[in-house]
């Protein structure tokens, strides 16, 4: 079935429906001005922009304004066509029949076509850690130059879910970077700027693509996707790691944009007539993740025992600075397959007792707990720092271990370095966003109960069925202990007047945005 504008408005949420969702801009055409240099400062290390192999905000904040893919997500996260002209989907539910639109450029002036598709599923396939998603694709093809089918191996109503995340994106490159490693490919892609330079310390700067194709079908942008604008000559994303750093940049005019700034410094600079300050809340997750496969948590009393302990409004007070939400879930409440925010009878439970009687039943003999995390992120330091006081009152001796961003993102994902918890966060656009955890993560493995609860939501044809099995899915998680929800973290964001029409997601969005005057 080939489904049209009107259908897909109409029924965003049923399964095997694609919708196009149309943004209204809110400012006329005439008061928008091209050209200029906009800085952003960002927390943490640049690596090289390849969303196939990234989930980090900094990097994929670089990386959308760069790459697109087959489908992406609008305001509301309902899968939209971006690169796709359209999508039909047999009756069985197994054939996905993708149109392209027809003369996109890549940046190096190539029409893009059916085999960069090709070639950019293949590549996702072999290096992403994310590759998990296309575990249900049993062949791909292309046909001719403007159509692309993907067969699937059983039903999947998620499957333009799974091919709109933004965690470890299947964007479109060039056929030319089949073969090339993470990190390593060329760059090039068919957003609306144009990467330029990269130095890891320092900067990554694009500049706009004068030959870019804004997707017509769209009045404006929604979510990631839509009719995008480039309005800037060029974007240099700086990278300043302390807070203090990126909030004098801004005052100073070096900087015109800086996330992530300290919630304390944020409500000073909110008095600055020459700064807007922007606040996003939810903006994600902040769960603490639990090794098995390393002792002392590989042993489930000890890691319930964690989970009894853990104090989790204490927790996100001292990390968020108070700019935080409590929510048992591991979902945002504005997705149906939210399960409630105080339901959980297994979250923060600020239980000591219960705590160290689980470490009795479960033979606890004082062997050391290691917590990794980074300083790049101060709320996941923070976060550790605390939950080490909440350990130690339970008689386990914590060691805290320091690495930088990029590995604690690698060690996280393999599980490899020894540890035994770290602090994670999530944008938690819906059930997906937890496929790469539940299948991609080497120490949450072997677990069929959830393999099989985690099945049906991919699976089953009913959305409350769905819902249901989401349902199994968190009951299983907090049963077994593999990973603890703390709550919802915000975001301040600060920015210099002269920006126009600045309206952050779940990720910064520069297109159609300008400069005042």
């Amino acid at each position: 079935m080939k489904l049209t504008r009107r259908q897909m408005s109409k029924l965003a949420l049923a399964p095997f429906v694609v919708g196009l969702s149309l943004s209204i801009p809110g400012t006329a055409a005439s008061a928008r001005s091209q050209g200029g240099d906009l800085v952003v400062g960002l927390g943490t290390r640049l690596a090289r922009p390849d969303h196939h192999v990234t989930t980090a905000q900094a990097d994929s904040n670089v990386a959308v304004h760069v790459y697109e893919a087959l489908m992406a997500f609008d305001d509301n996260t309902t899968p939209q066509p971006q690169l796709a002209e359209s999508v039909s989907i047999s009756e069985d539910g197994l054939v996905y029949t993708f149109k392209l639109r027809s003369g996109v450029r890549f940046h190096n002036g190539d029409i893009m076509d059916s085999a960069d598709v090709l070639a950019s599923f293949e590549r996702h396939k072999r290096i992403s850690p994310g590759k998990s998603l296309q575990s249900n694709i049993a062949s791909t093809a292309a046909p001719d130059p403007l159509t692309f089918i993907i067969s699937l191996s059983e039903p999947q109503p998620l499957f333009l879910e799974m091919l709109s995340a933004q965690q470890y994106r299947l964007v479109i490159l060039p056929a030319e970077d089949r073969d090339t490693e993470g990190g390593a490919n060329s760059g090039v892609g068919t957003g609306p700027y144009r990467f330029v330079e990269h130095m890891a310390d320092s900067h990554v700067k694009l500049t706009r693509f004068e030959d870019y194709v804004p997707d017509e079908r769209y009045e404006g942008p929604t979510g990631i996707g839509g009719k995008r604008t480039p309005y800037f000559d060029t974007i240099t994303f700086r990278v300043a790691v302390e807070g203090a750093a990126r909030v004098a940049g801004v005052q100073t005019g070096e900087m015109h944009i800086a996330d992530n700034i300290p919630v304390q410094s944020a409500k000073r600079l909110a008095a600055d007539p020459d700064l807007q300050v922007i606040d996003l809340m939810p903006f994600a997750k902040v769960f603490t993740v639990l090794h098995t496969g390393n002792g002392p948590t590989d042993n489930v009393l000890v890691r319930r025992a964690i989970q009894a302990v853990i104090n989790a409004e204490e927790t996100l007070d001292v990390a968020m600075e108070g700019f935080y939400q409590l929510d048992s879930s591991f979902l945002f409440s504005r997705s149906p397959y939210h399960t409630g925010a105080d339901t959980q009878p297994l979250y923060n439970q600020s239980n000591v007792e219960k705590a160290k009687a689980l470490l009795a039943e479960a033979g606890y003999k004082g062997e050391p707990v290691k917590i990794m995390t980074n300083a790049n992120y101060p709320f996941m330091q923070n976060s550790a720092l605390v939950l080490q006081q909440q350990l130690m009152a339970i008689g386990m001796p914590v060691e805290i271990e320091m690495v930088d961003w990029p590995t604690n993102v690698a060690r996280r994902t393999d599980g490899e370095g020894g540890w035994n918890i770290t602090i994670s966060s999530s944008t938690a656009q819906g059930p997906l966003t937890y496929f790469t955890v539940f299948k991609g993560y080497s120490h949450v493995k072997e677990d069929t109960v959830l393999d099989e609860a985690y099945a049906r939501v991919v699976n089953s044809p009913d959305i409350e069925e769905r819902k249901a099995a989401w349902r199994d899915v968190e009951e299983r998680v907090y049963d077994q202990a593999y990973l603890i929800p703390s709550g919802n973290r915000g975001m301040k964001i600060i920015a210099s007047q002269k920006v126009e029409n600045l309206e952050p997601w779940e990720l910064l969005r520069l297109w159609d945005v300008w400069f005042k005057g």
